[in-house]
């Protein structure tokens, strides 16, 4: 068999080729084995009906001789999914090209195909379009629920702070459906399944609507909104709704995330056309936020594509905004502009070609000139600690006979204002003394004045992480918390996060919100004066079975031990590079090394080394000079080597 012939045989997919009788002149062994033929040579001269006929039938046949008499007929290559049967003799989907075959004059005289089995990937894209069905579903009920319920409530509330507060729950519950209307816009763009439709629509209603949908958001930052409408800006204007609709609440809603002072403002104008009726609306949207990085600019229009890291907690989302912005926009034959400047804001600016109905022409609209100020600051004013420290003392003289009360010194930890309200609506009622913080900063400078019983911290805060607070009290020279429990309170727990905080110096990892029960259990788990450090003269043991049993969850010792055998090929690993690094002070690879470690001694019993390194660890990340530290690194790799003599001394017993 020459070269040729062996590679078209043994190619990858079904290869084959018919002449203008719609008859087989060959095919790769592949194809072969679908057809059920014991060489490919057996093929020639067969058909599709002979073939195939008794499992895809009449139709089934029909569907595929009418591809192929336009690809040998009308010249085309065509590209399509075709239902043919797998090599079990199973009804499957293919992926199908054909293209006409021509002879040395350039004649077609017949078609060759390629095809591959899609049959598994359809399965999942059925499944996918299931489960955004389902999402929308199960997102949007229980968020419509909880939005009318608020309605209702709202209604019978006459104090006018509560009633503010409602009206604020009210327009947060909409915006549970944000992330799954961008979600099923996208799986719709990707299925072509959202016509244009052109109708007359009220474009100062629509923008109203989704710039009161998003003033929860915006006032819990603590933004000022504006929103301007030009007059030259008809009443009614003619296009599709939908997008115009899904572009301001995709563009507004981005302006106000990445937004943390200052304000978003967004304009609608026309320009107009020199043929009658038609005009272009002209949409800007700036702010005042973070801007986009310049080498990130390129790319966040892409799907998936967010400017800042998912895992920051910061600004949350699904990286489809922007996309579904530019795909709509380009829909409706508009343009998408964006300026930036790092650290200053942005300028989005969005132009659509729009008509102007009949009865509307020359008339002009109405100018909205609105800003809008923020009223949380208001609402949370009885919540500040020097209001409490009065209010609690009332409180505490009229409340009811055997009512729970604690008392801790409070340390609360939170940005989110609505969260703050919520949970110390929820503290209030425990305790007398609570400070609260919303910021990195400004929790460091309360740590440094008082002594608390406790603190509990958001995780994801606007200037860094609640493991900074964490790492601050530990180490800082004036600092009253060094031994000061610390709990964490975050929106969503997996493995990772919780390792990382318990790594960090968290005695606990909990899910927000903040209810009465588990208030009152952090209270009664860390009494007054209680400590989360163990204390430096008390000898701890080299191995600790039973603190490795409940590090890993697990309710038998050999967990344990395996995971201290894994410990052993760890160190036998790390301990050199360690030292290697420790020589060439290098200094952020030691950071990584001993960060390493810690994470892995989280999940051992090993009290004595974690201690060690857990300690060397924050030694290193106060200095730039490693020279300081030889003695404490000297005792790591001590306690390193006395670990190991005592893992083999314990093998030895348990044999």
């Amino acid at each position: 068999m020459e070269l040729k012939d062996y590679i078209i045989y043994h190619s990858a997919g079904n290869l084959y080729w018919k002449d203008k009788q719609f008859k087989y002149l060959g095919c790769n062994y592949n194809f072969c084995r679908i057809a059920r033929l014991k060489d490919p040579e057996n093929i020639s001269g067969k058909t599709d009906s002979e073939l195939f006929g008794g499992i895809l039938g009449e139709d089934g046949i029909k569907k595929l001789l009418d591809v192929d008499r336009h690809v040998m007929y009308d010249g085309e290559t065509i590209v399509s999914e075709e239902t043919g049967i797998n090599e079990s003799g199973e009804i499957a989907i293919f992926l199908t090209t054909k293209e006409p075959l021509k002879d040395e004059e350039d004649e077609i005289i017949g078609l060759v195909g390629t095809s591959i089995d899609i049959t598994k990937q359809k399965e999942i894209e059925v499944l996918k379009t299931e489960f955004i069905q389902n999402m929308q579903h199960d997102i949007r009920t229980p968020a419509s629920g909880v939005w009318s319920l608020l309605e209702v409530i709202g209604k019978q509330v006459t104090d006018p702070k509560m009633k503010e507060v409602f009206d604020l729950l009210r327009g947060s519950s909409k915006q549970l459906l944000k992330i799954c209307d961008e979600v099923v816009d996208f799986d719709h763009i990707q299925h072509g399944d959202r016509p244009i439709i052109e109708r007359k629509m009220d474009i100062r209603a629509l923008v109203t609507d989704i710039f009161d949908l998003n003033k929860p958001a915006g006032f819990i930052r603590n933004l000022t909104l504006n929103l301007k409408v030009s007059p030259e800006l008809p009443e009614h204007i003619m296009s599709d709704e939908f997008r115009i609709s899904r572009i301001l609440i995709n563009l507004l809603g981005n302006a106000i995330k990445f937004t943390r002072e200052g304000s978003v403002t967004l304009s609608l104008y026309p320009k107009e056309h020199e043929v009658e009726r038609y005009s272009t609306l002209c949409i800007d949207i700036l702010d005042t936020g973070i801007g986009i990085d310049p080498s990130k600019m390129k790319n966040i229009f892409d799907k998936f594509t967010r400017g800042v890291a998912s895992n920051t907690n910061l600004y949350p989302g699904t990286g489809l905004g922007l996309f579904l912005v530019k795909k709509f926009v380009e829909e409706l034959e508009g343009d998408l502009d964006v300026e930036s400047v790092l650290g200053q804001g942005s300028h989005f600016a969005v132009t659509i070609p729009f008509k102007t109905p009949l009865l509307d022409l020359g008339i002009k609209g109405l100018e909205m000139d609105e800003t809008y100020t923020s009223p949380v600051d208001s609402l949370l004013e009885d919540l500040k600690p020097e209001v409490f420290a009065n209010s609690m003392a009332t409180k505490s003289n009229s409340k009811e006979e055997g009512s729970q009360r604690f008392q801790h010194k409070l340390l609360f930890i939170e940005d989110d204002k609505i969260a703050l309200f919520s949970s110390m609506s929820v503290l209030s009622g425990l305790i007398d003394f609570i400070d609260t913080a919303g910021s990195v900063v400004e929790a460091k400078r309360k740590i440094k004045d008082k002594k608390y019983d406790l603190v509990i911290s958001d995780l994801g805060l606007p200037d860094g992480s609640g493991m900074d607070i964490v790492h601050f009290a530990e180490i800082a020279s004036d600092s009253q918390n060094k031994d000061t429990p610390f709990v964490a309170l975050t929106a969503h727990i997996d493995a990772v996060k919780q390792s990382i905080a318990l790594d960090a110096g968290f005695i606990e990892v909990a899910s927000k919100p903040l209810t009465r029960e588990k208030a009152c259990a952090f209270f009664e788990s860390y009494p007054v004066g209680s400590q989360n450090k163990v204390s430096s003269d008390v000898e701890l043991p080299v191995i600790d079975l039973k603190l490795g049993m409940q590090r890993i969850g697990t309710t038998t010792s050999d967990q344990a031990v395996k995971a201290l055998e894994i410990l052993t090929f760890s160190l036998n690993e790390e301990i050199p590079l360690l030292k290697t690094a420790e020589c060439e002070k290098d200094i952020e690879k030691v950071q990584f090394i001993l960060h390493k470690l810690r994470g892995g001694l989280f999940y051992t019993g090993t009290p004595r080394l974690e201690k060690i390194i857990d300690e060397l660890h924050v030694s290193v990340k106060l200095l730039e000079d490693l020279s300081s530290l030889k003695d404490k690194f000297k005792k790591a790799y001590e306690e390193a080597r006395l670990f190991e003599e005592s893992y083999r001394d314990l093998i030895k017993t348990r044999k």
